[in-house]
């Protein structure tokens, strides 16, 4: 009776399990399409021509799920248009999420616009710039491109920039009352004597800040407000 037994639980072992579901196979060039797919629609929909590599390597995936599978783009986080963009891909099983994976591209926008000829430092007034139309990347480039250098009239660079680099808006700002390095106009007054010499100011300064200047054959700063442009006074 227990040989018997023993028998039957052998054989239900080896019998197939009716309730085991096939493995479904997602190929990897689906996710790649789906996500790619949703780049290109984001790119048409702000009218960039832009080109997508995917970046490293991609397997099938091998899914043990019942009910139909399909594709879906997950939620989109930040940005798309950079060097380096990651895209969710989720797998469904009717509507079930069963599975997910991050599909990485490489993207380039290539583009003309406003360059630097040269490289110039920071600090170069808008007029003492040259730019020219040259190609640009904007994935690469942020921020928004200048058409001429009339938008930045009486303004600086406030980086240093390289030739080629795209001019862009946030490359310049106001020039301040007193410039850094520039010559100045120093004045004190002591009783009823006004002195005016030269000197060279040491930070950029605004009306009513105090800055270290620097008079002309001194060796030591001295500390002084501004006043106007290129005018700083020393208080007593």
């Amino acid at each position: 009776m227990l040989r018997l037994a023993a028998l039957t639980v052998v054989l239900s072992l080896s019998l197939p399990c009716s309730a085991a579901v096939e493995r479904q196979r997602v190929a990897a060039a689906d996710l790649v399409a789906a996500a790619q797919a949703m780049l290109t629609t984001k790119a048409n929909d702000d009218h960039v021509a832009a080109n997508f590599a995917l970046v490293g390597h991609l397997d099938d995936l091998q899914l043990a799920e019942p009910g139909k599978l399909n594709v879906r783009v997950g939620n989109f986080k930040g940005p798309w248009l950079r060097p380096r963009v990651g895209v969710p891909v989720q797998v469904f099983a009717d509507d079930r999420p069963v599975s997910s994976v991050t599909v990485w591209f490489s993207v380039a926008a290539p583009a003309q616009a406003m360059v630097y000829d040269a490289n110039y430092v920071h600090g170069t007034l808008d007029s003492q710039l040259q730019v020219k139309v040259g190609a640009i990347d904007l994935a690469r480039t942020h921020g928004q491109s200048l058409a001429s250098l009339d938008a930045v009239a009486g303004q600086r660079l406030r980086h240093a920039v390289d030739a080629g680099q795209a001019a862009l808006a946030d490359d310049f700002e106001k020039v301040p009352t007193v410039q850094a390095q520039q010559p100045i106009r120093i004045e004190t007054t002591s009783g009823v004597v006004h002195l005016s010499i030269a000197g060279r100011a040491l930070n950029d300064g605004e009306i009513g800040q105090t800055i270290a200047v620097l008079p002309a054959n001194a060796s030591q700063p001295v500390r002084a407000r501004v006043m106007s442009n290129q005018v700083v006074i020393i208080e007593n």
